[in-house]
């Protein structure tokens, strides 16, 4: 994301090459570039139900959970498939 002047702009390279091809968000601020740019790399989110899927194994494979470690930071962005509303969430529940 970038803020050109005034307005919101996204990564639009969705290939992950060095290109950029830099896109307006269609509602001009932060939260809709984010979301816009996410609709673009659809391989780099996930759904609820996939996220919960993850097992204890796959978690300790990533790198990402240990039986002697009793926190972990996360970070979520969430995308909107309605350009003219923020995205957003109702619940997130984390066990």
């Amino acid at each position: 994301m970038r803020k050109s002047g005034v307005n919101w702009e996204y990564n639009t390279d969705a290939t992950n090459s060095s290109a950029e091809a830099w896109s307006t968000a269609s509602t001009n601020d932060l939260l809709h570039a984010v979301s816009q740019a996410i609709a673009v790399q659809a391989g780099n989110r996930m759904t609820g139900t996939q996220l919960g899927a993850i097992t204890d194994t796959q978690w300790e494979e990533a790198g990402g959970w240990s039986t002697s470690v009793n926190s972990q930071f996360r970070g979520i962005a969430l995308y909107s498939n309605n350009t003219s509303q923020y995205p957003n969430v109702s619940q997130y529940w984390y066990n």
